[in-house]
């Protein structure tokens, strides 16, 4: 089922953010917002996510399963890569999760506890978590932040082939990051 935001309005005291605002993003397909700071994109995210409610209209097809990779990493630094996985989709082995790991770069680093990771570890930590988990819909708002280059291309070419005939909706400021995805993107600015 397509996700639905039909005539939603959304303010923060004085602050209008959308007003009736309407959009549709295609099921099992990957649409990707961009815009300049300010416009509302995490809104929309947080709106789609359940997070917040709009002020007035309506949302549907997002009551399904749901994976997020949030502007802040969100793991539990007590715990190690490993943990934190398994806290979204307890039937993946360790073994499993470690195999996962490795594909985008993270080896030797298992069972050690995510605070002493680097920022870029974290972050592919958060993307995993949010892949392996069995959603029906994931949401990414700026995932590769924090990412070098060479490491950013690893994890989008992993990501493309976990979110194949997945509902994706990913906001990033880099039109690149959005190409790297090919063209059969549906891409939204706001």
């Amino acid at each position: 089922m397509d996700i639905l935001l039909h005539n939603v309005s959304k303010a923060y005291g004085e602050k209008i953010i959308f007003h009736r605002y309407c959009l549709s993003l295609p099921e099992h397909k990957l649409s990707v917002i961009m815009g300049s700071s300010g416009k509302g994109k995490t809104t929309l995210l947080h709106l789609i996510l359940g997070l917040q409610k709009p002020d007035s209209g309506e949302i549907k097809g997002n009551r399904v399963r749901k994976s997020a990779v949030f502007q802040e990493d969100r793991l539990c630094m007590n715990l190690s890569a490993v943990g934190n996985i398994r806290l979204v989709n307890p039937k993946l082995t360790k073994e499993a999760i470690e195999e996962e790991m490795k594909k985008i770069g993270l080896k030797n680093c298992f069972h050690q506890p995510v605070r002493e990771f680097s920022g870029g570890m974290k972050r592919r930590v958060a993307i995993l978590r949010a892949l392996l988990c069995e959603a029906e819909l994931l949401v990414l708002d700026e995932p590769f932040q924090g990412l070098d280059k060479d490491t950013k291309e690893t994890v989008i070419e992993y990501m493309k082939e976990k979110i194949e005939n997945k509902t994706v909706i990913m906001v990033t400021h880099d039109q690149k990051e959005a190409e790297a995805f090919g063209e059969n993107i549906h891409l939204i600015t706001i």
